[in-house]
């Protein structure tokens, strides 16, 4: 079976419901029932909510979109990659290329 468990997995992203905080949990500690898993690996800069639900929302069309604007970080140079990443809704912490 390839589907893993996300709670299995060493180092989830949860949002804790009672501080409204991301965290990164350790392999070794229980996932809380005040709190959800936002996305597997360490929590980042891409971690905040504003980021996480234009993935989900824009999961069909994310990949070529992002990929034009790695062509024009090639092209143009970091700061056209990243205001074409923040134009497509990334926040600016998210689409600094130093942190992708």
């Amino acid at each position: 079976n390839s589907t893993q468990d996300p709670l299995a997995l060493p180092t989830p992203c949860s949002t804790d419901f009672v501080t409204m905080e991301k965290r990164t949990y350790e392999a070794s500690l229980t996932h809380s029932s005040s709190s959800d898993i936002a996305h597997c690996g360490e929590c980042g800069k891409c971690s905040t909510d504003d980021d996480i639900e234009l993935m989900i929302r824009t999961k069909d069309t994310l990949t070529k979109d992002a990929t034009k604007c790695a062509l024009r970080g090639l092209l143009f140079g970091d700061h056209s990659m990243e205001k074409c990443l923040q134009t497509i809704g990334f926040t600016s912490g998210c689409s600094v290329s130093s942190n992708l």
